[in-house]
């Protein structure tokens, strides 16, 4: 009796020690004996589980097929075998199902398999070496890993967390395939696995003295939303019994008395029978003169306010909003549907992506980056928006933007080339830009101009001189982005905007056109 108290409910009565749904009172105290959900029990949850599964997959599809990027402050060069390395590893397939069932069992992994400078398979219980080279993504739910080691080393980054994994896989089929023989490999894979070699997921997160007595793992989301989707079904399935129950069917039957007891119960039979038979073929019943029928009804008010009430505690331990969650109409002037948008994509952004993803895709595209180039680039990684604008909503934005940039380029924050290669790049049109530093150096008296900062002085110089920017912003362009004195920048800029001053184009000078007649010039008859 105590191991099913124990399941049923976070909470106990604190006078009879039970916790059934029959068993509540005031007086309630903490169930610190509460049994976790099992693996088995949260595989049929997150495959039949209707509410469990809706909400799994909407957090792990807009918090990974929104996509993200890699955007490289150096140069270009590494997006296109970045793209190739994505749909070779299967990276957004991979990272889906790690936050799907990350969120389910409290933790996943994703193996990185690598091979070194020879084409080797290197030890898997030693740490990653920067040479090795990615070539395949595996991901392992809970019930295929546990923690083999701890790391017990003060002055590693991993200190108190799993510094080894035993990872035992599910597998069927040939187990020799390509001349290597499965069982090896299986062998390899749970004698040790070091954690520089995978990419942890966790769930909801817990502290290192937790982790210890959970194996390893972080907590179960899925399970720290257990009691409110308990009692969402238990509220269903009696509104379902309360739908078959809503009219109650009345027969009395005239005569029985006259018959001997043992023939009363085939005569209550046949009379049922035929009064179904009559109803369902002719839609109406047959009876006797001194037989009598009726219907009562059951009253259902009242559920529509417990049903509401179960749905708004589901919305808030799982965070997500009635109206997306249920497709629910917002009320009042429709603004909380658009507020509940804000807080839902808020909360896919804080612990859906920069808690969950971030770290395992930082990682991930560190050693992808290092087996393109044997070197980290200078790069970070962005998540795109997560909502979907209209394309009236997409103009409007990027209308907005093109006058921040005019301004800012005329203030001499950054310029048009600046511009042109992040708002416009290969990736297609960037709703932000990186910080302002792509000319980089500081140039010293005496020292030649690198190439990006001698283009950016032309394109500055040219600016002022043409008129489209005053001297005064282009010399704070070039304090700003050569970090130079004003001094220097106003040797730079010469006499650019002063003495020195570019045509517009649409206006072409000729000797005709300059007036000379205050001044004498050679040949000329006064």
């Amino acid at each position: 009796m105590s191991l099913i108290s124990d399941r049923l409910d976070t909470f106990l009565n604190r006078l009879t020690g039970l916790g059934g749904s029959k068993d509540k009172g005031s007086q309630v105290v903490v169930n610190t004996n509460r049994i976790a959900l099992r693996q088995d029990e949260r595989d049929a949850i997150g495959r039949h589980e209707g509410y469990a599964v809706a909400w799994l997959d909407r957090v792990a599809n807009e918090g990974t097929l929104s996509g993200w990027y890699i955007e490289d402050l150096d140069s270009r060069r590494h997006f296109s075998e970045v793209e190739r390395l994505e749909r070779e590893l299967q990276v957004y397939q991979r990272m889906w199902m790690a936050l799907w069932s990350g969120m389910r069992d409290g933790a996943a992994l994703v193996l990185m398999v690598t091979k070194d400078a020879q084409g080797n398979r290197p030890s898997l219980s030693t740490p990653m070496e920067d040479s090795e080279k990615l070539v395949a993504l595996h991901h392992f739910d809970a019930g295929e890993f546990q923690t083999l080691t701890w790391d017990t080393d003060v002055a590693s980054p991993n200190f108190r967390k799993t510094k080894t994994w035993s990872i035992n896989p599910s597998v069927s089929g040939d187990t020799s395939r390509g001349g290597r023989n499965l069982t090896d490999d299986l062998q390899r894979l749970s004698s040790g696995v070091h954690w520089t070699r995978v990419l942890y997921v966790p769930g909801r997160p817990l502290t290192d003295r937790e982790r210890h007595a959970n194996n390893g793992l972080d907590g179960s989301v899925l399970d720290s939303v257990w009691d409110a989707l308990k009692d969402q079904r238990q509220i269903d399935q009696g509104g379902a019994v309360l739908a078959q129950e809503m009219m109650q069917s009345v027969l009395k039957v005239a005569g029985l008395e006259k018959l001997e007891e043992s023939d009363i119960a085939q005569a209550l039979i046949s009379r049922m029978q035929t009064l179904a038979q009559a109803k369902g073929l002719l839609g109406t019943l047959l009876i006797r003169a001194d037989d009598e029928y009726s219907q009562k009804a059951v009253s259902a008010s009242g559920f529509r306010d417990l049903k509401n009430a179960v749905r708004s505690t589901w919305s808030a331990v799982t965070r997500m909003p009635e109206t997306i969650g249920y497709g629910a109409t917002p009320g009042g002037l429709n603004t909380d549907g658009e507020a509940g948008r804000k807080a839902w994509d808020r909360e896919l952004s804080l612990s859906a992506q920069r808690l969950r993803l971030r770290p395992a895709l930082e990682r991930l595209y560190e050693v992808m980056l290092r087996s393109i180039d044997g070197s980290p680039a200078n790069w970070r990684l962005k998540f795109n928006d997560l909502g979907t604008l209209t394309l009236k909503e997409r103009a409007e934005v990027m209308n907005k933007n093109a006058l921040t940039d005019k301004v800012n380029i005329t203030a001499g924050v950054y310029t048009a080339e600046f511009v042109r290669e992040h708002r416009y790049g290969t990736n297609g049109y960037a709703f932000e830009l990186p910080p302002a530093d792509m000319v980089k150096g500081t140039p010293t008296p005496g020292t030649a101009l690198s190439g990006p900062q001698g283009r950016h002085v032309i394109e500055v110089q040219t600016q002022v001189a043409k008129g489209g920017m005053s001297r005064a912003a282009g010399i704070s362009n070039l304090i700003y982005t050569l970090g130079v004195s004003r001094e220097v920048a106003s040797e730079i800029m010469a006499d650019h905007g002063e003495a020195f001053v570019v045509e517009p184009e649409d206006v072409v000078a000729t000797p005709a056109a300059v007036d000379n007649s205050s001044q004498d010039q050679p040949g000329s008859q006064k």
